[in-house]
């Protein structure tokens, strides 16, 4: 008996806004509804605007503290059994790193009060920012 391959027919819509850049994705496949991604501006953030997520987190799902630490220029997370790994900025409040992507949360006053973890194992494990 032989394998048999099945194509799955994708369809994608760039809507431009500036002549030469696209502003956002649109992909559909057939047994899905469309997905829209938009373009974020890429931020370059200063060690002054990283001290605002600096503390110490504990995740209650797993019992675990992890610690968002600023040495330097060096913007890093980390926990007794992690190594700390650096954080890069991807855009506002979301950041990427060896171990998965951090977004994090912010009260309604705009005060960073915790984070969602997400890697290819976990999705949006909530950290809550316990302590500076």
């Amino acid at each position: 008996m032989r394998p048999s391959s099945t194509a799955i027919a994708l369809r994608h819509r760039f809507s431009v806004a500036i002549p030469g850049e696209s502003d956002e994705v649109t992909i559909s496949r057939p047994t899905q509804s469309a997905r829209t991604y938009r373009k974020v501006a890429q931020v370059a953030p200063s060690s002054d605007c990283f001290r605002e997520y600096v503390g110490t987190y504990y995740g209650e799902e797993v019992e675990h503290h992890y610690h968002i630490a600023l040495k330097g220029d060096q913007f890093t997370i980390g926990s007794i059994k992690l190594k700390a790994a650096p954080l890069w900025p991807i855009t506002q409040d979301f950041f990427g790193t060896s171990l998965g992507r951090i977004r994090f949360v912010r009260s309604a006053s705009g005060v960073v009060t915790g984070a969602r973890v997400s890697s290819s194992g976990v999705r949006k494990l909530h950290l809550q920012k316990i302590s500076l």
